[in-house]
């Protein structure tokens, strides 16, 4: 039987102890983790084994927010993590090409294609949006790619019984991430990708890219990691007249979390107008319950959300990793300097 809306909203589920879905990444868990255990170390792989924690059959979206594509996919969760990590590989391969092929999906007309082209290598000296990676190409990591791209995965019950509802988990790239999973220090999930689509340079004059700077004697069909890592997570139910799952929603998280509430209007909670808000915060996660007014002559709120986050802080999990990667990096380029000024003796 499933679950209320509202209770999806809030539920929390615990893995089995032998599930087939089963990626950690070794680093401690947050004072108050995400809904089911989601945490901001997680990558694409640990996300889809949680997700399995809802039973029942599911929409999965893979949106790759920059490009402007996505691609749905149902699967079947017996919540007991009975898919393994491989399920959703198999489902990302299978919106890029590994060899000559149309610039449109014939599926759908969809360009993913154009995914590829932001991948970067890990010495790359740009990547989309501003910045670089310059790993030093004394590390092995230096010629491997990534794809620097905004991604989220979108998960909607199938059928009708809870329509409306959605959860929707945002990934950044993460360097730091990128460094672990080339030394092996976390699950990895990558696809192949046929490198005439990639942004290796001109033809012309056989110059490499910003993004793939070491492009001679490359396969034709190369790797490329996804590496990950947990934005927020976001929890939405849209409908009409969702007084009675809104009070319920946000209320319970302020009786849940009331030792960290930040801010709360629930007493004053009006079902007509709609509008409540609630802020849960304890100093590494932030958690905002929200529901909105409905339209002009509509009562009851039309949304309820709830938001997952990471505080805004330096002691923050993507502090801490953002400037792993940098330590990383710089040690790097100083052994670099000192193995140049030892072959000169």
């Amino acid at each position: 039987m499933r679950l209320p809306a509202a209770a999806l909203l809030l539920a929390v589920g615990m893995a089995p102890a032998h599930a087939l879905c089963d990626v950690a990444t070794g680093e401690r868990p947050s004072r108050t983790p995400f809904f089911l255990g989601i945490e901001p170390m997680d990558g694409p792989a640990e996300v889809f084994c949680k997700l399995q924690q809802l039973k029942g059959r599911y929409r999965v979206n893979l949106q790759f927010r920059d490009t402007g594509v996505d691609r749905t996919k149902e699967f079947s969760f017996d919540g007991a993590r009975g898919l393994g990590p491989e399920h959703l590989t198999t489902f990302l391969q299978s919106l890029f090409p590994t060899e000559r092929g149309p610039e449109f999906d014939p599926v759908d007309g969809k360009p993913f294609p154009k995914v590829l082209k932001h991948v970067v290598q890990g010495r790359a000296s740009q990547v989309p949006g501003g910045g670089d990676l310059q790993i030093p190409d004394v590390w092995q990591g230096a010629r491997q790619f990534m794809l620097w791209e905004k991604f989220a995965i979108r998960l909607r019950p199938m059928p009708a019984p809870l329509e409306g509802f959605t959860l929707t988990v945002n990934f950044r790239p993460s360097p730091g991430r990128f460094v672990m999973e080339a030394s092996g220090r976390r699950p990895s999930l990558h696809f192949r990708a046929w490198k005439p689509r990639l942004p290796i340079g001109s033809s012309i004059n056989s110059a490499c890219s910003e993004e793939i700077p070491i492009c001679k004697d490359l396969p034709e069909v190369v790797p490329v990691r996804m590496s990950h890592e947990v934005e927020e997570v976001r929890l939405d139910l849209e409908g009409d007249n969702l007084a009675a799952p809104a009070e319920q929603t946000l209320t319970n998280l302020e009786t849940r979390y009331r030792r960290h509430l930040a801010s709360s209007n629930m007493r004053d909670f009006d079902p007509v107008r709609g509008r409540g808000h609630v802020e849960i915060r304890d100093g590494t996660t932030v958690i905002t319950g929200e529901s909105f007014p409905p339209e002009r002559g509509k009562i009851g709120p039309s949304r309820v959300s709830v938001v997952y986050a990471e505080e805004q802080s330096p002691d923050s999990y993507r502090a801490r990793i953002d400037n792993y990667f940098r330590e990383f990096r710089d040690a790097l380029v100083r052994q670099q300097s000192i193995d140049r000024k030892a072959r000169t003796y």
